[in-house]
């Protein structure tokens, strides 16, 4: 029992010790690599207790619901597409085959 208490003593006593580093480098604004060769620290070590703190403090991400519409809108894709020369004539569903033949006539006299 006594070796479980040292042993959690000296977790604790380590936890707080690089919890000091991480806020020390944190406010320092040093690059990680900077702040441990000035404390004789292991950049690996900083950067796991970093990340051990960092996972422990973060709050969750809120999601945002998104309301979509009932109905989405067709995408525009030409149903037809036509190459006269250097000339090219994309019909979409719906198209007026009157202004169709118009425009072919007028593409056929140029």
């Amino acid at each position: 029992m006594a070796l479980q208490n040292s042993y959690q003593e000296q977790l604790a006593h380590k936890r707080r010790y690089w919890e000091k580093h991480v806020e020390a480098w944190r406010s320092s604004g040093l690059p990680q690599a900077q702040y441990c060769r000035q404390h004789n620290l292991k950049v690996h070590c900083l950067v796991y207790w970093r990340k051990k703190f960092v996972r422990r403090d973060q709050t969750p991400v809120p999601f945002v619901q998104l309301k979509l519409p009932k109905q989405f809108p067709m995408p525009r894709t030409a149903a037809i597409k036509i190459a006269v020369g250097r000339c090219r004539i994309e019909v979409e569903r719906g198209f007026d085959p009157d202004t169709l033949k118009k425009i072919v006539r007028t593409l056929g006299q140029l």
